[in-house]
């Protein structure tokens, strides 16, 4: 009994509702701050026209990628590797990760 009380204290607690209250206007005034900094630097550094160019892979991942696939957003042909290769490289990231 003693365990069920302390979990549904956790969990069924009435400050929670005020908490979960207080948190979504946060948010909402969080990014409203936000978008109105953004606007404000981007004025502010005389950069409002400014176009993201499309980044091109790195010539090295190019040169030892096996093999191209299409984009199916931009519809272009891009050095790829295969799934078998990339999880391969994977484990091997993650075991080096874990020996360390």
């Amino acid at each position: 009994i003693c365990v069920n009380a302390r979990i549904s204290y956790l969990f069924d607690h009435p400050g929670t509702v005020f908490y979960a209250i207080f948190v979504s206007f946060w948010a909402v005034s969080f990014l409203e701050y936000w978008k109105r900094k953004s606007a404000s630097l981007a004025h502010h550094w005389d950069c409002l026209d400014f176009q993201e160019e499309e980044e091109r892979p790195r010539p090295e991942f190019a040169a030892k990628a096996p093999c191209q696939e299409r984009n199916p957003i931009t519809g272009v042909r891009e050095p790829s590797f295969p799934k078998s290769i990339r999880t391969k490289r994977i484990m091997a990231g993650v075991g080096l990760i874990f020996i360390m």
